[in-house]
């Protein structure tokens, strides 16, 4: 599954959670395409390093927003975002250092726990979410 054929797996019902998770299946799919076209180190280092701020982001308006909702799972789902968060955080300093820590396959098990989380984590947002609450999802 490449970061286009993601998008149907990630709605939650939130405008802003769905673009940005949109926007982080794209960030995988382009260290997937840069990794299978042999591209340069710097390109996928950068790839990765963006694609690691990003998540911290997305993951700190979706707790905010999960605060806001009253989420009853939320420090469990604050949980798995800072696993996550430090095993990207762990690839960018593998890979910064020239360990040779980056393959396709590594790339996938991210992206399908991804995929597991939103599925299973985030989609649990959704019966929280009301229409009135979207324009302030952002914040």
């Amino acid at each position: 599954m490449n970061g286009q054929s993601s998008t149907a797996v990630i709605q939650i019902g939130d405008p802003v959670i769905d673009q940005q998770h949109r926007q982080i299946f794209a960030w995988f799919h382009r260290i997937e395409l840069a990794h299978s076209r042999g591209e340069g180190h710097e390109l996928i280092r950068t790839t990765l390093i963006n694609l690691q701020k990003y998540v911290n982001e997305h993951f700190a308006v979706e707790e905010r927003l999960m605060k806001r909702l009253g989420c009853a799972n939320y420090l469990e789902h604050c949980q798995q975002h800072r696993e996550l968060s430090a095993e990207l955080l762990q690839l960018v300093n593998d890979y910064e250092s020239g360990q040779p820590v980056l393959s396709i396959e590594l790339v996938h098990l991210l992206r399908n726990w991804l995929i597991e989380h939103i599925n299973r984590m985030d989609a649990s947002i959704q019966a929280y979410l009301v229409p009135s609450q979207f324009e302030t999802s952002g914040r």
